[in-house]
């Protein structure tokens, strides 16, 4: 995934623009979380998978 991202707030939105109808949202929950929504049509999880879920960081 290489390009620009547009944010706002807690929110960043990344739009493939290799893949037609590709977006990835990311999402700030809290200090330590984000939650992650990729489109059905990018991919990048690979076969049958995604990156969807909610990410904590690690302490």
């Amino acid at each position: 995934m290489t390009g620009e991202f547009v944010s706002e707030g807690s929110q960043a939105v990344f739009v493939d623009p290799n893949l037609e109808g590709c977006q990835v949202t990311f999402t700030i929950t809290s200090e330590s979380s984000m939650e992650v929504i990729e489109g059905n049509t990018c991919g990048y999880g690979g076969l049958n998978a995604n990156i969807t879920g909610t990410y904590h960081l690690q302490e």
